[in-house]
């Protein structure tokens, strides 16, 4: 219950009910107090939560699963990046045991891997020791509250929200000794980086006791040559492109070495060679070489292959046309051209289709072809000149010192560089254009006069006067009508005082009347 009171100077307090107290015998009634609930304060809980993939899985004793685990915390994991406080675990068990219950579950912490939507995806792993049957699941918690368990076909924390039948089922078989006794991936020195468009070829060795240290091929021998994104594990299966390798000859009188050749797109890849014999289980190779140990194939030992996209077309020929150097003021747009040739393309009417220029300056003394100091401008197509276009772009900089150039480019390839002397001989700092921008001096009138009109100084109080005067702006007041910026004043004081110390002056705004002498 709640209640105020007030007391005044120190007196006597008066307690208050909802119904008021006027002070009189029993007005203040306790069935009126206020009423307050408290609840208690719940724990943080995660709203929802799900395996999300694999749902089943056959492994080898040795290797690992990787596992996903979705969640939801409102408020939290809809947020960019990994939710603040979320946790997340995958936990490994019996085959038909309950991962919600079952204390002898492992579990092992999961790490933040993808945003999903509203959800953060966590990523973990598993690595039975021992073949055999086993299921997996995961869980979260959310500022180290509750632990909210998670099947396949999630939970929100109802009852009943977890199901063991809904659990991962994960199949682990005893490795297999190899049938093949040793392989290698072999590295060609400088393969990568290539084109595309270009072969790829990559070879490996393979040894088989009492087989492959015959002469020729050996029967029942095969190999093949994987590849895929780079960081990934060749041994894993998943993602990777296998293709057929053909026997290419006898090494050492032990081995044989197989070739495969493919034409692969632009981008990163690793790669690996693989062997099996008579149908038997695939040995990976790596380029230390495989006996079939623990830990003998290495993915951070396989191949690395980059394949750049083929080089665009250039330009053929391009300039700086024209200034060579200019002198602006602070404000003042510069107008620079340049031109550009490509065969087949600025030799036709209009625009040539695919090509781009663009206008860069920087410090005086610079390379505006290496120097990225250097800012660079969209300059558009300005007119046709013979088999070339002209493109035109405007420098309005701060006062300073500046070089400036062009550089064109065709179907977003290469960029050329273009200075005075053009492209055909390379490009020569000495050639950039120069720039200089200088502070406008102030705009200032060159030349005034006050028209007297003879006769008409002297006139009746209350009548209207009428004064005229002629200015002279060089560049201004020369061309026809209203000179842009000019302002006139007819100022009116005390005779024998200065109209030019304004004091005691009234001065009243003038208008444009007419142009005399066309100046």
């Amino acid at each position: 219950a709640y209640a105020f009171r007030f007391r005044h100077n120190q007196g006597a307090w008066l307690y208050c009910d909802l119904d008021g107290n006027g002070g009189s015998a029993g007005t203040y009634d306790p069935a009126q107090q206020g009423a307050l609930t408290v609840a208690e304060t719940k724990p943080p809980v995660v709203d929802w939560c799900r395996l999300q993939f694999p749902a089943s899985a056959t492994i080898t004793t040795g290797a690992s699963l990787p596992v996903y685990g979705q969640v939801l915390v409102s408020g939290v994991t809809n947020a960019p990046g990994a939710g603040v406080g979320v946790e997340g675990q995958v936990g490994l068990g019996a085959a038909g045991s309950n991962g919600a219950s079952d204390g002898s579950w492992t579990w092992t912490d999961a790490a933040f891997n993808v945003d999903a939507g509203d959800n953060d995806e966590f990523m973990g792993s598993v690595s039975p020791a021992a073949a055999g049957a086993y299921a997996y699941a995961f869980r979260f918690r959310y500022q180290r509250g509750a632990w909210l368990y998670c099947d396949l076909d999630a939970n929100n924390g109802a009852p009943g929200g977890y199901a063991p039948a809904q659990q991962g089922v994960l199949s682990v078989e005893a490795t297999k000794p190899p049938d093949v006794d040793w392989c290698r991936l072999q590295i060609v020195p400088g393969a990568s980086p290539m084109t595309e468009g270009e072969e790829f070829t990559a070879f490996g060795q393979v040894y088989v006791a009492g087989v492959t240290d015959q002469a020729g091929q050996c029967a029942g021998v095969e190999g093949e040559l994987g590849y895929g994104l780079p960081g990934t594990d060749g041994s894993m299966g998943a993602g990777w492109t296998w293709i057929d390798a053909a026997y290419n000859l006898d090494v050492d009188g032990a081995n044989e070495e197989y070739m495969a050749t493919f034409t692969p797109n632009a981008g990163s890849y690793s790669y690996a060679y693989r062997f099996r014999y008579n149908g038997g289980d695939w040995m990976y190779c790596d380029t230390d070489g495989n006996t079939g140990a623990s830990g003998g194939f290495d993915p951070a030992l396989q191949g690395s292959l980059r394949v750049d996209p083929p080089a665009r077309p250039l330009v053929d020929f391009c300039n700086l046309q024209w200034p060579p150097d200019g002198t602006v003021s602070v404000g003042q747009p510069f107008d620079v051209y340049g031109q550009v040739y490509k065969a087949g393309v600025t030799d036709r009417q209009g625009a040539g289709a695919g090509i781009e220029g663009e206008l860069g300056y920087g410090p005086v003394d610079s390379d505006g072809s290496a120097d990225n100091a250097w800012t660079w401008l969209a300059a558009s197509f300005h007119e046709d000149k013979g088999a070339n276009d002209e493109h035109l772009a405007q420098l309005a900089v701060a006062e300073g010192d500046y070089a400036y150039a062009y550089r064109f480019r065709y179907q977003g390839g290469a960029w050329t560089y273009c200075d005075l002397d053009g492209s055909n001989n390379g490009y020569d700092p000495a050639q950039q254009g120069s720039l200089t921008v200088r502070d406008a001096p102030p705009p200032t009138v060159d030349w005034c006069r006050l028209q007297l009109l003879p006769g008409g100084e002297t006139m009746e109080a209350g009548a209207t006067f009428t004064g005229y005067g002629q200015v002279f702006v060089d560049g201004v007041t020369d061309q026809a009508g209203q000179g842009a910026g000019v302002e006139g004043e007819l100022g009116l004081g005390p005779a024998g005082t200065d109209g030019s110390m304004a004091g005691g002056w009234s001065w009243t705004a003038a208008r444009y009347n007419l142009d005399v002498d066309g100046a």
